[in-house]
């Protein structure tokens, strides 16, 4: 049962569930640009920029992105992978769906369904305040937010922090719970 799901089944009990482990290893998130696929496309070079800046040997990015990926790894085709436990990576990307895909959940669960996404909502979540594209409606954007961190925390978790002393660098305009937030080193310039 995951959050929306318990949200909604328990509605009348007031609960937070908040479980933080200890980590061996170490999440950098570099968090300035959106890193969303439309990004990248707009900015061909910034892929290869980072990858030069970090001189870290495997990747976790999007499947259009497959020649900078490990062993044929990226967004939705690295759950329960151990091929990069232990190893250093680089996770390049905010996993965005398309709203449908979003309004769908909620379809099932019940939900009204009749939102847009707003580009440049501020936001808050896992702490912090934000821009992102996301719905105005709550339910949505919960939503959403379950399915971007997901495929966050599952590219981040190949490294298998929570017991490999390894080093994640996550280039992503979503905040994970767990990251170090850094200013980016890598990018004093934009990249066309």
């Amino acid at each position: 049962m995951n959050k929306i799901e318990f949200d909604k089944s328990y509605a009348d009990i007031d609960t937070e569930i908040n479980i933080q482990a200890l980590c061996e290893g170490t999440l950098y998130q570099y968090y300035e640009r959106p890193m969303s696929r439309a990004y990248l496309d707009g900015h061909p070079k910034v892929m290869e920029h980072i990858k030069k800046w970090t001189g870290c040997e495997h990747t976790i990015t999007f499947k259009k992105y497959a020649d900078y990926c490990t062993d044929d790894m990226y967004y939705g085709n690295c759950v329960g992978c151990d091929v990069l436990k232990g190893q250093d990576i680089d996770v390049i990307g905010t996993p965005h769906q398309p709203d449908w895909i979003y309004k769908l959940f909620a379809f099932m669960l019940g939900f009204d369904t009749d939102a847009d996404l707003n580009p440049c909502a501020i936001v808050t979540y896992n702490g912090y305040r934000f821009r992102f594209t996301t719905f105005e409606d709550e339910i949505l954007r919960t939503i959403q937010f379950y399915i971007i961190e997901t495929d966050l925390e599952q590219a981040v978790g190949c490294a298998r922090l929570l017991r490999c002393d390894a080093t994640v660098k996550l280039f992503s305009n979503f905040p994970l719970r767990q990251a170090i937030l850094m200013e980016s080193e890598y990018d004093q310039k934009e990249y066309t």
